[in-house]
């Protein structure tokens, strides 16, 4: 399945609240909530597929983080280490072969930052996915999805307000859930890899 083949969404310059109020500790940064504008942008109504993934290592050969260290993790919170584990059998080479049309997991940011050069698109932003989850919550769910930015649990609160695109550096980078709410968020090593981990794909901005 080749990228030209993705299914684009048309998300409208909008101004919408970002975070939540959280009571007690606040140790991922999912509050507090605040306005900002995103301007328009062309999402994947899905994340990049088995399928899509595939088509890219078909055509560069590339090998995956999890496929060169020969193993990746079971889940984003349950980081237990599976030998063996890569995007074609996320939960190890005992378990069932990934499908086509699923979305392509133990996928590390590396991978992610690879393929979105290759196939001439980005990763969104983390702003990007929030106004995704809230336009369109049936496309965003339970899988972990990768976003260009560095992950800090206290810059959000200081940054811009326009398009923001998250710390100037760091070490980790973030990535989103939609299982409860659209603010879930955490921050992981760029070669952190699971089996409920992926990515989506933007079109690019003019």
């Amino acid at each position: 399945m080749s990228p030209g083949e993705i299914d684009w969404l048309d998300l409208e310059t909008a101004r919408f609240t970002i975070g939540r109020t959280v009571d007690g500790d606040d140790p991922t940064g999912e509050g507090p909530p605040r306005d900002v504008t995103v301007a328009r942008f062309l999402p994947a109504a899905a994340p990049v597929s088995v399928g899509q993934f595939g088509h890219f290592v078909a055509q560069t050969g590339y090998r995956t983080t999890a496929e060169r260290e020969d193993s990746g993790f079971v889940a984003v919170a349950d980081r237990t280490l599976i030998p063996g584990a890569s995007w074609r059998y996320p939960s190890g080479p005992d378990g069932r072969r990934s499908i086509e049309t699923e979305p392509a997991t133990q996928i590390s940011w590396i991978d992610a930052a690879e393929y979105a050069q290759w196939a001439s698109v980005e990763m969104l932003t983390e702003a990007q996915w929030e106004r995704l989850g809230q336009a369109h919550p049936n496309h965003v769910g339970a899988t972990w999805e990768w976003c260009s930015d560095f992950f800090d649990p206290l810059f959000h609160r200081d940054e811009q307000r326009v398009n923001p695109t998250g710390p100037p550096n760091g070490r980790e980078r973030l990535a989103k859930q939609s299982l409860t709410t659209t603010t879930s968020r955490c921050g992981l090593l760029p070669d952190f890899g699971a089996a409920d981990l992926g990515f989506r794909a933007a079109k690019p901005r003019r």
